[in-house]
């Protein structure tokens, strides 16, 4: 029986609200600056700290004010996402309760991943980006309780310097490079 799914091809599917699209466009526009792209901020922050040949399994969970985005790269590619309504405004207020549901959104979307897409994918670690990321103890408590190897990764460009509240600004300024 010859296999007629052979030459498949991964789309990711990204939606965004044309009021906010239209919005930014004539910002852009009032700006007298010609908007060549959009782009959204998995997509940057994973090209700031991954490499582009690296295939391996991570996540990346991007710690914002208010909430945090969880990023399933798999196969050198995005594979799913998931928002989270906890951010390092939280962990400021109540760090062990917020970390608990961090970590368990993370396991959550973990064993959705393996059970849906991945194929009991094994993630070799969470990779901690955004703002929330420079909460002390973060990285060892998430660990501790995913029991995912979590750090925080330098940008795959040089930096003498780097803050993980930057790697999305990172990952929009490598998109020409």
């Amino acid at each position: 029986m010859k296999c007629i799914w052979k030459n498949l091809v991964d789309v990711l599917v990204v939606a965004a609200p044309k009021k906010i699209v239209d919005s930014f466009a004539q910002t852009i526009q009032a700006a007298g600056l010609e908007l060549e792209s959009l782009e959204t901020k998995p997509v940057s922050v994973t090209r700031a700290l991954i490499g582009p040949n690296d295939k391996n399994p991570y996540l990346v969970l991007d710690i914002g004010a208010k909430t945090s985005s969880l990023i399933c790269f798999d196969q050198g590619t995005i594979k799913l996402t998931s928002t989270i309504s906890c951010g390092g405004d939280d962990l400021a207020k109540d760090y062990q309760a917020n970390v608990d549901n961090l970590a368990s959104e993370i396991i959550h979307l973990v064993k959705y991943y393996q059970n849906r897409i991945g194929q009991a994918t094994i993630f070799l670690k969470i990779i901690l980006a955004g703002g929330g990321a420079n909460t002390p103890n973060i990285a060892a408590t998430l660990e501790q309780s995913t029991k995912i190897k979590t750090e925080i990764t330098w940008p795959i460009i040089k930096t003498k310097t780097y803050n993980p509240k930057f790697a999305s600004v990172l990952g929009l300024a490598m998109k020409k490079i």
